[in-house]
């Protein structure tokens, strides 16, 4: 009995000590030793550590030939560029480039250097609205791009903006065999367009056909345009320019060049030339290729992005 006693005092005490306990206390519902750790959080320091390190890419170039060049009609992949690290180190000049029907035209007003070239990629002549002879209100019809926007458009260009036109609509086999363009009615599609304007500017118009191989299939084109000499007036937009390719690689390629000042110009065919609006300029040129190291139509597009952006040029943020 006196055994069964002690053994209840022992337990007793023991149920007193551990409800005095505070790990075992209890605040609103929460552990008090909880809520102490909750109530003063941790301080973290966070060290941050470049991206870039030695041995790999230099950031500079990655960063321009991600946007470059921003006129590209077929998709681009893996473009490493044809020149070392140095040239496009040596390239201080930043730009901002966005498509036609990409570009935020209200927010154009009053930020004229939103950006510094608007760009038009070449088309499909299914995607084409021809309703007038004004190819910039044809642009606006096809992209949908109002009025009211293609006015603010050629205010911003007025104002020292660069409107930046891969002059080429393609005609594909599809569209000749599926919805049977006869030869007349082609005539009469590149008479029609013969007769569009660019800023009041008629256009010298011209026509490739690549040969068929079926009735749906084409040999793809690849056209060489020799550059004899450097652009007078601007003597250095064509240095170390000598060979450009055209490549196309539709049945029918329709090219065309604004009535201007010609930047190239190869046994009497103009292939890019550019008109002055007030303080910018609207280019014309053909969509030449890039890609191919044998040619120079790389360097073409670099030495066109520099001489347009020579009074806007930013340097690049480090």
């Amino acid at each position: 009995m006196k055994t069964l006693i002690k053994i209840s005092i022992v337990i007793l005490v023991l149920f007193i000590v551990s409800g005095c306990s505070t790990h075992r206390r209890y605040r609103k519902g929460c552990v008090y030793d909880i809520c102490d750790i909750l109530s003063k959080p941790e301080k973290i320091n966070i060290i941050e550590t470049p991206i870039y390190t030695h041995g790999k890419k230099s950031p500079t170039k990655e960063q321009m030939l991600s946007g470059f060049p921003f006129v590209s009609y077929r998709p681009i992949i893996d473009f490493g560029g044809r020149f070392p690290p140095e040239f496009y180190s040596a390239i201080k000049c930043r730009w901002s480039a966005v498509s036609f029907q990409d570009a935020d035209y209200w927010s154009l007003r009053f930020n004229p250097y939103l950006y510094d070239v608007i760009y038009v990629k070449p088309l499909w002549i299914g995607n084409f609205s021809f309703k007038s002879k004004d190819f910039l209100k044809d642009l606006s019809y096809t992209y949908n791009v109002s009025f009211r926007e293609l006015k603010i458009l050629k205010d911003w260009i007025k104002r020292g903006g660069v409107l930046w036109i891969e002059s080429a609509i393609y005609i594909s086999s599809y569209d000749v065999s599926l919805n049977r363009l006869t030869q007349r009615k082609l005539h009469l599609l590149f008479k029609k367009l013969r007769s569009i304007k660019v800023f009041g500017r008629k256009v010298n118009l011209f026509v490739l056909r690549a040969k068929m191989i079926d009735k749906f299939h084409t040999k793809p084109l690849n056209k060489s345009i020799v550059v004899l000499k450097s652009f007078s007036e601007q003597p250095n937009l064509l240095k170390g320019i000598h060979r450009l390719k055209l490549s196309q690689y539709d049945y029918l390629g329709v090219y065309f060049a604004v009535e201007g000042k010609p930047i190239i110009k190869y046994k009497g065919r103009v292939y890019a030339s550019y008109i002055n609006c007030g303080r910018g300029k609207v280019i014309t040129t053909v969509p030449f290729d890039f890609l191919d190291v044998h040619y120079d139509g790389e360097l073409y597009r670099w030495n066109l992005l520099r001489w347009i952006m020579r009074n806007r040029c930013r340097a690049f943020s480090k």
